[in-house]
């Protein structure tokens, strides 16, 4: 089961961030390859950053909530991945299916508790 998340188009205008109106964050979870995928498109808008990682590596999530929307910061073994300006439903339900994955597995995939 794959889940998607996109930056918000009211977020990043009420936050004032229009440069990013076009170079949203969208963050999948992949529950059948048990990765998270974070990707955002570049600013000359041709090619796209994308990260992934196994569930097994996350050491960490932080989330930072604004007035208007929230990040997600995703600690891993090796780096900090990020998604920014999420809605806040959004990134409590990451964080929601994340857990309850998390103690479905005894923990025996993913690392972080």
């Amino acid at each position: 089961m794959v889940y998607s998340f996109k930056s918000s188009f009211n977020n990043l205008l009420l936050n004032l961030k229009i440069e990013l109106l076009f170079t949203p964050w969208i963050l999948e979870i992949n529950f059948s390859k048990e990765t998270i995928s974070i990707s955002q498109r570049k600013w000359y808008l041709i090619a796209k950053k994308i990260n992934v990682i196994s569930f097994r590596f996350i050491k960490e999530i932080k989330i930072n909530e604004h007035i208007f929307g929230s990040d997600i910061h995703i600690r891993t073994m090796g780096t900090t991945l990020f998604a920014k300006y999420l809605n806040k439903n959004d990134v409590e339900k990451v964080k929601t299916l994340l857990i309850d994955y998390n103690n479905s597995k005894n923990n025996k995939s993913i690392v972080f508790s």
